[in-house]
C-alpha cells in the first residue's frame, strides 16, 4: 500500500490556527477511512495535540530563513520512506525529493504581496511585502517548479502559479476546498433580527482587515452587533481600536471556537463579513454557506466566484464607509437576506461537499503515483 505524508508547518488539533490545519485533518481522516497509509508531519510546538490522524513532529531550531532547510534535512528518512509527499507550505519542500512531491496551494506569496502592496497601511507595504518578495517568493518558485504535481484550490490560485511562478499548466489540477454539510447546518430562525448580527471568523492578522470591519461598525446607521471569532497577533491592536471608537458594547472578541461552539456562532449570525485583501478558498466561507449564512466580502481576487450575487455582496475598493453601507443595506432587506441564506446552503451541498473533494483528491493522488511508478 502506498504511503502518503501530509506535511504542513503546523498541526495541533483541536487548537487549529487556520483553515489549512483543518484541511489536512479532514483529508488525513478521510484517506485513513479509505484504507490509505497516511501520516501528518509538522513542526514541533509546545502545545498539546489531540489529532485524529497519526502524526509526528520535527523539533527544528527556530533559525530565521534556515528553518525550511533544517526541516528538510531532519526529515530526510521520512521522505525516503514515503511514496507521496503532499505539501501544504511550500518553503518546507526545498530539500524534499521532487519525484514524490505534490504541492497543495491554498494561497501564494505573490498574491499576498500584491494585496499588501495595494494596502494603504505603510508598515504592511514596506515590511511584509519586502520580506515576501525577497525571501518567500523565491522559495515558493523553486519548490513549485520542481514538484511533480500541484493542486490549486481555486482557478485564481492556478493562474497566479502560471503567471508569477512559471508553473506548467499540465502540472496543475484545480480541486477546491470542502466542508462537512452534516456538521455545519442552518438553524431555523429567520435572518434579519434587531440588532443585526454580524460575524467575523478567522485569524486576526493584518491582511484580514478586521480593523476596517470595526470602523465600519462605528459608521453603521443600523443597530448591529459584531462577534469576532479567532486569535492572532492583531488582537491587542483591534481591541484598542474598538475602545477608541467607543463601540465596545457592540463588539465581542470571542477567541478561538471549534466544534459545536463554532457552529453556534454561525447559527447566531445574520451575516458573515470577510474584509480580507487576499484569500484562496477560505474554509470559513464554506462553513458559513453550509450554515446558511450570506456573505459580505471585499473584492479580493476570486471573490466573485466564491461569493456569487445569489448568496452575498462584494464590496469593491473596500473602505469602512463602503463596508458600512453594504451592511446597512443588507440589514434592511430581510426577504433578500433570507433568500441568500437558502442559496448559500444549496451552494454548499452541491459544490463544496467534502465527499466530492476527497474523491477528486484521492483519484488525483492515485494518478500521480501511477505516473511516478511508470517513470521509474
Amino acid at each position: 500500500m502506498p504511503r502518503i505524508l501530509l506535511v504542513n508547518s503546523r498541526y495541533r488539533p483541536p487548537h487549529f490556527r487556520g483553515g489549512v490545519e483543518r484541511y489536512i485533518d479532514v483529508l488525513g481522516k478521510a484517506l485513513r477511512r479509505l484504507g490509505q497509509d497516511c501520516e501528518i508531519v509538522a513542526l514541533e510546538e509546545p502545545i498539546p495535540c489531540n489529532g485524529g490522524v497519526p502524526h509526528r513532529f520535527l523539533d527544528v531550531p527556530a533559525v530565521p530563513f534556515l528553518r525550511p532547510l533544517l526541516f528538510g534535512w531532519m526529515g530526510r528518512l521520512l521522505w525516503a520512506s514515503a511514496d507521496l509527499i503532499v505539501l501544504q507550505y511550500a518553503p518546507l519542500g526545498i530539500l524534499m525529493p521532487k519525484q514524490k512531491l505534490v504541492c497543495t496551494v491554498h494561497t501564494t506569496g505573490y498574491g499576498e504581496a500584491r494585496a499588501l502592496r495595494r494596502s494603504s497601511k505603510a508598515s504592511v507595504r514596506h515590511g511584509w511585502h519586502w520580506l515576501r518578495r525577497v525571501v518567500v517568493l523565491p522559495m515558493e518558485r523553486y519548490v513549485y517548479r520542481r514538484a511533480r504535481a500541484i493542486v490549486a484550490i481555486s482557478a485564481q490560485i492556478a493562474e497566479e502559479l502560471v503567471v508569477a511562478y512559471g508553473v506548467r499548466r499540465e502540472n496543475l489540477r484545480v480541486i477546491g476546498n470542502g466542508v462537512d454539510c452534516t456538521e455545519f447546518q442552518p438553524d431555523t430562525a429567520i435572518k434579519g433580527r434587531s440588532p443585526f448580527r454580524l460575524l467575523y471568523v478567522g485569524r486576526l492578522a493584518r491582511r484580514k482587515n478586521v480593523d476596517l470591519l470595526i470602523e465600519a461598525v462605528s459608521k453603521c446607521t443600523a443597530r448591529v452587533e459584531l462577534r469576532i471569532v479567532g486569535a492572532g497577533p492583531e488582537r491587542p491592536t483591534l481591541e484598542a481600536l474598538t475602545s477608541d471608537l467607543n463601540v465596545g458594547e457592540r463588539i465581542t472578541f470571542c477567541g478561538h471556537r471549534k466544534g459545536s461552539e463554532l457552529l453556534a456562532e454561525y447559527q447566531w449570525a445574520d451575516l458573515l463579513v470577510m474584509p480580507s485583501s487576499y484569500e484562496g478558498v477560505p474554509l470559513v466561507s464554506l462553513e458559513a454557506k453550509a450554515a446558511g449564512l450570506a456573505i459580505i466580502a471585499a473584492d479580493f481576487a476570486g471573490a466573485s466566484h466564491l461569493v456569487p450575487a445569489d448568496s452575498g455582496w462584494i464590496v469593491k475598493d473596500v473602505t469602512p464607509e463602503r463596508l458600512a453601507i453594504a451592511i446597512d443595506e443588507s440589514s434592511r432587506d430581510f426577504e433578500r437576506l433570507n433568500r441568500m441564506s437558502s442559496c448559500a446552503r444549496k451552494e454548499a451541498l452541491e459544490t463544496y461537499s467534502w465527499n466530492a473533494v476527497i474523491g477528486n483528491l484521492s483519484s488525483y493522488y492515485d494518478s500521480v503515483l501511477r505516473q511516478a511508478s511508470f517513470s521509474r
